[in-house]
């Protein structure tokens, strides 16, 4: 099985949500899905770890920087439509 990276991940839960999600909906989702990625530290079968996915979310390289996740509100997210589809084939 390949190896998806944190934004693939993140991307292919936030596309089981519906659409638009919030910011709470986007990190319990991407936990349930991929606890060994978005897993609090020490507590990964447990605990979300919301600032790991705020890492793969934000900034230049993040999924909001890359035009995959687009802001819908105040924290509220939405994937690009166009991506969806990419996100299926991925996964």
């Amino acid at each position: 099985m390949k190896r998806l990276s944190k934004a693939n991940l993140l991307l292919e839960a936030a596309q089981t949500l519906p659409q638009p999600f919030s910011w709470e909906d986007l990190v319990v989702r991407a936990w349930e899905k991929h606890s060994e990625a978005f897993g609090l530290k020490g507590y990964r079968a447990l605990y979300p770890d919301s600032n790991r996915v705020s890492a793969t979310l934000y900034g230049a390289l993040g999924l909001l920087g890359r035009g995959l996740i687009e802001r819908h509100g105040l924290q509220r997210f939405r994937v690009v439509p166009t991506h969806m589809a990419e996100v299926r084939k991925v996964v």
